[in-house]
C-alpha cells in the first residue's frame, strides 16, 4: 500500500512540474525582447512559395541573432555547408525591418512571428 501511495505521489508531482512549465507570455518591450538568437521553425500560409519555403526549412538550420547595435547575423547550415551573413535591423512599434524588408511582428517570451506578404514566418528563441 505504501508503495502505491509513493508511486501516486511521484506521478502527481511530475504532473505538477509539467503544468508549471515556462509560459509563452507577451513581452512589454519588443526592442529588448528581440535581442538574442532565434531559430527559424515554420512558415504559415498557402501557395507554392510557402510550400517551397517549408521544404527549405526542413532541410536547413537557420538562425537569426539580433544584436543591440542594430545588426543581425543570419546563419544557415544546409547539407553540411554553413553560410553566414550580417545585415541591419530596426524596430518601429510592431514593424520589423531586416535588410530593407519590413513586416509586422508579434513577439512573446519564446516566439517571434513576422507577417510578410500574406504569410507568417515563425521563429523560436534559442
Amino acid at each position: 500500500m505504501k508503495k502505491m501511495i509513493a508511486i501516486l505521489l511521484i506521478a502527481v508531482m511530475a504532473l505538477g512540474l509539467i503544468a508549471c512549465g515556462e509560459k509563452d507570455e507577451p513581452v512589454s518591450d519588443p526592442k529588448t525582447a528581440i535581442i538574442g538568437t532565434w531559430q527559424l521553425k515554420d512558415v504559415e500560409g498557402e501557395g507554392e512559395e510557402v510550400e517551397y519555403m517549408k521544404q527549405l526549412i526542413s532541410m536547413a538550420d537557420m538562425t537569426y541573432t539580433f544584436k543591440e547595435d542594430g545588426t543581425v547575423t543570419v546563419k544557415a547550415t544546409i547539407m553540411g555547408q554553413e553560410q553566414e551573413e550580417s545585415t541591419t535591423w530596426s524596430l518601429d512599434g510592431d514593424n520589423l525591418t531586416v535588410a530593407g524588408d519590413t513586416g509586422k511582428i508579434e513577439i512573446t517570451s519564446s516566439t517571434l512571428k513576422m507577417y510578410l506578404d500574406g504569410y507568417t514566418v515563425v521563429y523560436k528563441k534559442k
